[in-house]
């Protein structure tokens, strides 16, 4: 079983947790937890306030360089040692000298296993390289995205060349903010085709774009917000 917890979103289901632009997750597999992005700053709160230890979470990954998905890592880095952080190629030089120093560094070129059935996509897109965490569980491969920014559809095939399959479920930043519906629903239309059977909207989806996903996919389509736990 995995577990799957929004940290830092565009909405939140807890007081304490200030809703904002960005997105943070962390990622259950058996024994491993792996915090994905980092939210534009500490996401330490929402570990306290989730009753979740920080200092358990020894790996990261940065899905790619924009400030509302980096920006906490320095202060959870600067609270716990020992944490192996994956970042996509290249990396800033003023990033790369600032973590270098907090944590085992790691800079992904390409497809990358993290262990059996866990991922990471090679990054893709020449302005904004991004990359996707993948995990086999058992409801199905599941892929994170940050923000999408090469479009689903490639994020998708460079998981399904990791993993051997296409991910069945979709977490994260989608990128149909501001889309106008037939768009959307194209872009849903085919990845049904290739098998995505469910989405979970979080950060630059939108509530708008939700609803058309919910008219083309139903109760597969769940929106995120900090505070919220999924179990696949």
């Amino acid at each position: 079983m995995a577990k799957l917890t929004i940290l830092f979103d565009n909405t939140s289901t807890r007081r304490e947790i200030k809703p904002g632009w960005g997105f943070s997750a962390l990622l259950e597999v058996g024994q491993r937890r792996i915090l994905f992005d980092a939210g534009p700053a500490s996401p330490l709160l929402a570990f306290q306030t989730l009753n979740i230890p920080f200092e358990t979470v020894k790996e990261a990954v940065l899905s790619h360089f924009h400030p509302d998905h980096y920006g906490g890592f320095t202060e959870f880095l600067k609270a716990n040692a020992g944490v192996t952080f994956y970042v996509p190629s290249p990396i800033p030089p003023d990033l790369k000298a600032q973590w270098q120093v907090l944590a085992t560094l790691k800079e992904v070129k390409g497809p990358l296993e993290l262990g059996e059935g866990i991922w990471l996509t090679e990054p893709v897109g020449s302005k904004i390289p991004e990359m996707a965490l993948v995990a086999r569980t058992s409801s199905g491969v599941i892929m994170l995205v940050g923000c999408a920014h090469p479009g689903l559809e490639m994020l998708v095939q460079k998981a399904a060349e990791v993993a051997g399959e296409v991910p069945s479920i979709i977490v994260g930043g989608l990128h149909v903010m501001g889309l106008k519906p037939h768009k959307i629903r194209q872009m849903v239309v085919k990845l049904k085709e290739i098998g995505v059977k469910k989405l979970i909207g979080c950060h630059c989806t939108g509530k708008e774009a939700l609803r058309v996903l919910r008219e083309e996919l139903g109760g597969d389509v769940q929106s995120g917000g900090a505070g919220k736990t999924f179990e696949f």
